[in-house]
């Protein structure tokens, strides 16, 4: 879990480490912002938290979740326990995007049966 001291730690580096670097540029994606440095500062301010916590991750689309699996899910540097050996924040951050996006893909599968369970469900009730 992230808190203030983390986002201050992320926001501290001159010059960050590139894991820290390529975890920060998939939050940038996440928010539809640059993957930049400069952008990644900006993103983290004093309503981060919030808007990280109360992140839509229904509103993850399709275009979004295939440049994330390309560019980040799929690299075996983009592991939480990878991350972890340069930055705590930046290990909580990935763990958070590799999460948004498991669970688009968990939604995705389980859309059209919830679909199905409710028309069969509305077809029952009206019988009755």
């Amino acid at each position: 879990s992230l808190d203030k001291s983390d986002i201050y730690e992320v926001k501290s580096f001159a010059r960050p480490p590139e894991l820290v670097m390529f975890v920060m540029a998939s939050v940038c994606l996440l928010f539809n912002q640059p993957q930049t440095w400069e952008q990644t500062k900006k993103l983290m301010n004093a309503k981060f938290l919030g808007k990280l916590s109360d992140y839509d991750k229904d509103i993850l689309n399709e275009k979004m979740k295939s440049k994330l699996k390309a560019s980040y899910i799929n690299s075996p540097k983009f592991q939480p326990e990878v991350v972890e050996s340069v930055s705590k924040a930046a290990k909580s951050l990935c763990a958070r995007v590799r999460t948004l996006y498991e669970y688009s893909e968990v939604a995705k599968e389980v859309a059209p049966k919830k679909s199905k369970s409710e028309r069969i469900n509305d077809e029952t009730c009206s019988d009755e």
